[in-house]
């Protein structure tokens, strides 16, 4: 080789390194990875033997297509690489499909090319030359190309042709037929016709008699494919307008004759108005008709075209209902009545267009025979269609409903009766309390206490007092004693309620056997508990579902003697551990544990969380509830920072459950832990002879005795290396730790007063360092920077002075002029500063005019993404799964700004807690409103489902970083990219 090749080569290799090292990794195979050393051989000019590979082999080798220079740049090497994959392996058909080189080699390196293609340029031919020396033809290259790209065009973004455009013209012009016959599918005809609509009217014309419009199917003899006729109508509407005409005309197909009136509409409203709304009379007693007499839904096929055998009726409804609701009342009204297999997403559409006109069409829905595992679903949504309706004509119906079997229909049903609390409704679910029927009690008792007036909660009490079937108690226990203030409750006031459960038959069981022998309880008084008032504790947390204290026994515990209660609770905890474990057949006991252990559970409950990796351990430390308890959690949490989620999330939620009963948000709690690493000004001594500090970088740095910065300590002893690798491991924590909390407050646009922020941002060693790269505010005007010296200066670099009552936050760039926030840009560029959170160069979405009054946002509706990355994405960004529907169905997503008091929600379809992490999930619409208002631990009724719902806050009055943060989380969690 001469010196210019062997230049060229070394080049190319140092280009290809890091993709060949790749390559080489996934080759697992001895002979694949001899053959794959010989190739680059060959490609590189090392050898002249072509190397020969079995199509069989083709996958093992096919991404070296995606090597090539774009094609001007082509040299010795790019032409060595196509003599490789065109050697018998480019193009050939396998059984009944083609398989080749040809598909990366089009796809990935060629296209992207050809999509910002020049006027000028002519990029097809000059890849056909080249494939023209080694025998592939034009007919072949286009085949190839078109296979691999399916639907790419043949224009350009500026309408103009592009050179693969211009290869299909001029074979058009010499061998129409064939041409025709490569192009005619429904991946290529619609880019042919969009082709030859803008550049060749005359061979349109020509095309269009010679084009297979009509094809035969099952309902119909000439079906019309409508969709390449859509394709010319976004060309020339008019010059197509009389071919479509003709072709309805020629088509018994109803279906296909409704989508084109559709595209005639949707492009001469006003002429094509009369006409598409007879054909839909026509369409909708048709559909209806088959739906009724096919075993399976009859799938209507609706624009835009779904996948196969989806039926997109609701889609078809939906479009009448907003184009033609006045002429087609009378015949939509019909359809739901009429039609057996009824879709609640129809019914949606009808409702939401006709409202209270259509109360009847919304009580179709519930009158449906539903028996299977899609009941509840069935109901909640049928009920989400009475929302701002006045369905009081059929209240019996409901209240049928309310009385079923069915504990969550009861559920779902009493909450909808409860939201319109007549004098009718109380009375009824009083005098339903009172009977014999289990269910018809249950139904009373719920209604009465989703009511939570005084006089529904006075009726519940007789319920509390004598009902014997725990989970119709239980409703009443929970709604009685929160509207209680039981701050007040004495010792004789508890052992009332002992009192009426032993009347009940509900404390003639011992004590669980797993709870062992047990030491004495004793009262505040120094009075003992007794063997009946223990079995209480226990009684009433059996009743729990949940692993948290039972509302009615909570005050006992209060009332207990504490250090005879902790000496109870940690001889419960070793019966426990020893006979059961901290498993679920020992769970009545956990809150019990939680609310009279102390300290001595701590670390044990820390170490059976780890090393079981037991959830059930967490719950119970953030029973606890105390600082030691928080700071196990957090133990927890570091320790499975990475694997078992479901162990990090328990602790997650444990510890924000300590944080609330300490009257702390979950991230002040957890900046109140941060380890000051024994730092004093900043600084600590290691060795007696070196200093660490933290840089402005946020790794550790050091100085030695004469004041000189080095990388590390020389010859460090063990105990050294050690302690600083605890070091480093803790500081990497705290740091990823404050990214987080700074992140939200700055979100929240949180505010210290000036003591409180000089403690932690001027004092602690890894607060200051991060605060030293983000920019301050003052009372809502001054903007400053903590310097390295821990001087505060504004932009202009003048030194200012803080007030104690003065409040400090972080500047979200929303409230920044343009002016302003250039100048902080430019003052961090020159200091080298890297903010350790997005602040200046946050996104920010404002909220459009239009849109100031709308509570229930479309923006994201219908977006898509695989439901992995969602959900993966969402955790990152601080949103939590919202309702769960039946089989595992997750509703909505849910995100709490809890310092300003508001939750934003985000409807989700498609998505399951444990699908396919490939299958797309669809976004729905989005919404905020007070913090707290919408309990998704219950059922999905509870969401707001109607614009004028009273919890939706319109999009005007959300806080404008607020609005501008929660849609800046759903764009990026949305964003399809890898």
């Amino acid at each position: 080789m001469n010196e210019g090749i062997i230049e060229l080569v070394a080049q190319r290799k140092k280009q290809w390194g890091n993709v060949l090292h790749d390559f080489r990794k996934k080759i697992y195979n001895d002979h694949d990875r001899e053959s794959f050393e010989n190739i680059l051989k060959f490609i590189f000019g090392e050898s002249d033997e072509l190397p020969q590979i079995t199509r069989s082999k083709i996958d093992s080798f096919d991404r070296l297509s995606t090597l090539f220079n774009p094609i001007q740049e082509w040299d010795f090497i790019d032409q060595r690489l196509l003599a490789f994959i065109c050697n018998d392996t480019f193009f050939y058909v396998k059984n009944t499909h083609t398989e080749g080189y040809y598909k990366l080699f089009f796809k990935e390196w060629f296209l992207p090319q050809l999509k910002t293609e020049k006027k000028e340029e002519d990029l097809f031919g000059l890849t056909l030359k080249v494939l023209g020396l080694f025998k592939i033809d034009t007919w072949t290259s286009l085949t190839a190309y078109l296979n691999a790209t399916e639907q790419a065009s043949f224009l350009r973004g500026d309408k103009t042709v592009n050179s693969v455009g211009e290869v299909i013209l001029k074979l058009i012009k010499e061998d129409e037929t064939r041409t025709i016959q490569l192009l005619e599918n429904e991946n290529y005809i619609k880019p042919l016709l969009s082709l030859l609509g803008t550049t060749e009217q005359s061979l349109l014309d020509t095309l269009l008699e010679k084009l297979h419009l009509y094809y035969t199917g099952k309902e119909a003899l000439k079906h019309i494919r409508f969709s390449w006729l859509e394709e010319l109508c976004r060309v020339n509407p008019k010059k197509i307008e009389p071919f479509i005409i003709k072709k309805i005309e020629g088509s018994d197909c109803i279906n296909s004759v409704m989508h084109y009136y559709r595209i005639l509409f949707i492009n001469a409203r006003k002429k094509y108005r009369k006409p598409t709304v007879q054909h839909i009379k026509k369409v909708l007693p048709y559909i209806s008709e088959r739906k009724n007499s096919s075993k399976n839904s009859y799938p209507f096929d609706w624009f835009p075209t779904s996948e196969s055998f989806h039926d997109d009726t609701p889609k078809f409804i939906g479009w009448v209902c907003k184009y033609f609701a006045k002429e087609t009342k009378t015949e939509l009204f019909s359809f739901v009545k009429n039609t057996k297999q009824l879709n609640l997403e129809i019914v949606q559409h009808i409702v939401d267009c006709y409202k209270q006109d259509a109360i009847e069409i919304a009580i179709e829905a519930l009158k449906m025979n539903v028996k299977d595992n899609t009941t509840i679903a069935h109901y909640r949504q049928a009920f989400a269609l009475l929302e701002g309706l006045d369905f009081s004509a059929y209240y019996d119906l409901i209240w049928d409903i309310t009385c079923s079997d069915y504990q969550d229909l009861t559920k779902i049903s009493a909450f909808l009766l409860s939201r319109y609390p007549t004098n009718d409704i109380f009375y009824k679910a009083k005098k339903l309390t009172l009977s014999e029927k289990k269910e018809e009690r249950r139904a009373g008792v719920s209604v009465l206490s989703k009511i939570r007036c005084e006089e529904a909660i006075a009726s519940l009490q007789p319920i509390v007092e004598k009902e014997v079937v725990e989970n119709i108690r239980n409703i009443a226990v929970r709604s009685f004693y929160n509207y209680k203030n039981q701050s007040k409750i004495s010792i004789e006031d508890i052992k009332k309620r002992i009192h009426l459960a032993l009347q009940r038959g509900k404390l003639d069981t011992s004590i669980p056997k797993w709870a062992g022998i047990l030491p004495e309880l004793q009262w505040q008084d120094g009075t003992t508990v007794s063997k009946t008032e223990i079995n209480y504790l226990f009684y009433r947390q059996i009743s729990s579902k949940k692993i948290d204290v039972d509302i009615e026994a909570e005050p006992m515990y209060t009332l207990l003697d504490q250090k005879k209660g902790a000496d109870f609770a940690y001889a419960l905890f070793q019966n426990i551990v020893e006979n059961t474990g901290i498993k679920a057949l020992a769970k009545p006991g956990f809150a019990i544990l939680g609310k009279l252990g102390d300290h001595r559970l701590v670390v044990p409950l820390q170490n059976i969380a780890i090393h079981d990796k037991n959830v059930n351990a967490c719950i119970i430390l953030g029973v606890l509830g105390t600082r030691r308890a928080a700071l196990a959690l957090d133990q927890i949490i570091q320790h499975f920072n990475i694997k078992h989620p479901n162990v990090r999330l328990a602790a997650e939620e444990a510890f924000e459950s300590i944080a609330e009963q300490l009257g702390l948000t979950y991230f002040e709690l957890k900046d109140s832990m941060i380890p000051d690493f024994d730092f004093v000004n900043q600084k600590k001594l290691i060795d007696k002879e070196y200093k660490i500090c933290i840089s402005p970088r946020l790794k550790f740095s050091f100085k030695n005795k004469q004041g000189k910065q080095v990388k590390s300590i020389p010859k460090a002893p063990e105990d050294i290396k050690k302690m600083l690798k605890n070091l480093n491991t803790t500081r990497k924590h705290t740091i990823q730790h404050l990214k987080y909390s700074l992140e939200n407050y700055l979100v929240i646009q949180k505010f210290w007063k000036t003591n409180d922020w000089k403690k932690l941002f001027l004092n602690h060693p890894i607060a200051s360092a991060c605060g030293q790269t983000l920019i301050w505010q003052q009372n809502n005007e001054n903007t400053f920077i903590i310097t390295a010296d821990g001087e505060l200066k504004n932009y202009k670099q003048e030194s200012i002075d803080i007030n104690h009552d003065d409040q400090i936050r972080l500047v979200h760039p929303i409230l920044l002029g343009a002016k302003i926030k250039l100048k902080w840009k430019q003052y961090l560029e020159n200091q080298k500063i890297i903010p350790v959170i997005q602040q200046l160069d946050r996104n920010i979405i404002r909220l459009p005019r239009k849109l100031y009054k709308v509570t229930l946002s479309t923006n994201f509706k219908g977006r898509t993404l695989a439901a992995g990355k969602f959900k993966t994405r969402a955790q990152k960004r601080g949103w939590k799964k919202g309702s769960i529907g039946d089989n595992g169905s997750i509703l909505s997503y849910k995100k709490a700004f809890k310092e300003g008091r508001i939750e934003v929600f985000v409807e989700t379809h498609n998505l399951q807690i444990h699908g396919m992490f490939d299958d797309r999930m669809i976004l729905g619409k989005c919404f905020f409103t007070p913090l707290g208002f919408v309990q998704t631990d219950n059922f999905w009724f509870s969401e707001p489902q109607n614009e004028t719902d009273h919890r939706l806050i319109a999009l005007q009055d959300v806080p404008k970083i607020i609005y501008s943060e929660a849609m800046n989380d759903l764009e990026e969690i949305m964003n399809n990219v890898p």
